[in-house]
């Protein structure tokens, strides 16, 4: 047990502090270096890449799909609610590689996902046949007085 008790002080007093200032991007590549290796540190950095450019190229080839066969509202739609994956991934990535810019790029994900949720509401809205025919169809419904 004396030795594992050495270890746990050792790894305590190296590593178990807190800093005054949010860690740089520069001071977080660093101790990724030193703690796990330049190794598996390109692994950790291109493993999100190729996701990330594996899903921007998903995302053009079933938007190239749907461009070929619907109108434009429904294309724009479509547009906004199948870019939600990659712009999510493209923004964890860079949150990956910037650490102080999570706060920025959480914000852009919310504001991508409200408005592809509005997108969504106006689709189903089009799909039944127009924000009057949609109030007509929605009229009985308690849900929609709040009741």
């Amino acid at each position: 047990m004396g030795i594992q008790d050495d270890i746990v002080a050792t790894y305590s007093e190296d590593k178990m502090f807190c800093y005054e200032d949010p860690p740089s991007a520069k001071d977080f590549r660093e101790n990724m270096i030193e703690d796990w290796g330049k190794g598996y540190t390109i692994v950790y950095f291109l493993y999100p890449a190729v996701i990330c450019l594996y899903s921007f190229i998903l995302f053009g080839f079933s938007f190239a799909q749907i461009k070929k066969c619907l109108s434009i509202a429904v294309r724009n739609s479509c547009f906004w609610i199948l870019g939600l994956f990659p712009i999510f991934m493209l923004c964890h990535m860079l949150a990956l590689y910037i650490p102080a810019m999570i706060p920025y790029l959480e914000f852009i994900q919310t504001i991508w996902l409200a408005y592809a949720l509005h997108r969504a509401f106006l689709l189903f809205q089009d799909l039944v046949g127009g924000p009057r025919v949609y109030e007509e169809k929605t009229d009985c419904l308690k849900a929609r007085g709040n009741q």
